[in-house]
Formats: C-alpha cells, structure tokens, sequence
C-alpha cells in the first residue's frame, strides 16, 4: 500500500524541503523511497533510497525553485508501491541581492559628523541597505544606517579617526551581500 498524508513544506531554511508521510500498516512494509524531480510529471531520480521515518529533509538545494516529489513504499522483497501522484514545493530565496555602487563618503565639514551615499541594485526585492563602519580596514564593523535609500549621516564621530565603511544590500528574504 502507498504511503498516506504526504506534505512537502519549506521550512523557512534556505536550501532545504520538508516532505513527509504516513507510513501504510502492511505487515510486510520495510522502508520508503523518494523520488525527486524539477519537472512536472517526471518520476525523477531516487533521493532518498530507504528512509525509515515519517519525515525526510531534502538539503543543498536551488534557490527559488520548484521540486517535485514521489514518495513509495517499498516491502521487504524489494517491490514499490505503485502510486505515482506527485507533491510539490518550492525553496525559499537563497540568492542575495547584487551590491550597491557608487558608494562615496564625505567628510561633513560640522565635525564628527559623515555624509554617505550609494546608489542602490535595481533587485526588484529589495528591503534595506546596511551601512557599517570599523577602524580597521577590510573588516565589516557595526551598523550604523538602516535604510532603504541613499543617503545617511553617520554622528558622533571623533575627529582625526580614520573610519572604513561598507554598503550591504538585504532583500525580502534577508539575503545580504557579502562584500567588505
């Protein structure tokens, strides 16, 4: 018998999907097999080759995308169910958003005080710009600004510092950008 109550969920982590299922009470029931595939239809490839639980985490995979899953029951001489109806989910956004440009720094002239502006990536999900400052060159430091456009004024500085900055990009999904 086929197995029952099957899901596919996304768990909010990126990379991964949840599929799960009730196991049939066959007395000759050993394991499951999960069949994966990224087209509609298509049996796919065998993913999972004897799982013995109710739950499986398929990892590692493509940001955005849609996988199709066929879940049998196998018994112990080896012989899968015959089901062929397929469950689907799609993963989360793993795909951070392209880095800002254009980002320039200029000294206020009122004294502790710095003027910053960039021009934000065209990525259509957008959620804010992050702008850190450190001491110390090529390492990421504090946050300072969060904000959704250009420009920011980072206060309460201490003249004569040196101070390094770098603009992230975070989209919907909290993807940011990972330069420095």
């Amino acid at each position: 018998t086929p197995p029952t109550n099957i899901e596919v969920n996304n768990p909010g982590i990126k990379g991964q999907l949840v599929v799960s299922w009730t196991n049939p009470s066959d007395s000759n029931f050993s394991h499951i097999h999960i069949y994966r595939s990224t087209t509609s239809g298509t049996l796919g490839f065998l993913r999972a080759s004897n799982a013995t639980g109710i739950k499986y985490t398929d990892t590692g995979l493509a940001s955005l995308t849609t996988y199709y899953y066929t879940v049998k029951a196998v018994n112990n001489v080896g012989k899968e169910s015959v089901n062929t109806t397929q469950y689907s989910g799609t993963t989360s956004d793993a795909t951070p958003p392209a880095v800002p440009t254009d980002a320039t720094a200029t000294d206020a002239t009122t004294g502790g005080k710095i003027n910053l502006s960039w021009t934000n990536p065209a990525d259509t999900d957008l959620s804010m710009i992050k702008v850190y400052r450190s001491t110390t060159s090529g390492t990421l430091g504090t946050a300072v600004c969060i904000v959704l456009t250009s420009p920011c004024s980072d206060t309460g500085l201490t003249n004569g510092t040196t101070y390094y900055y770098t603009v992230r990009a975070v989209d919907t999904s909290s993807n940011e950008t990972t330069n420095i």
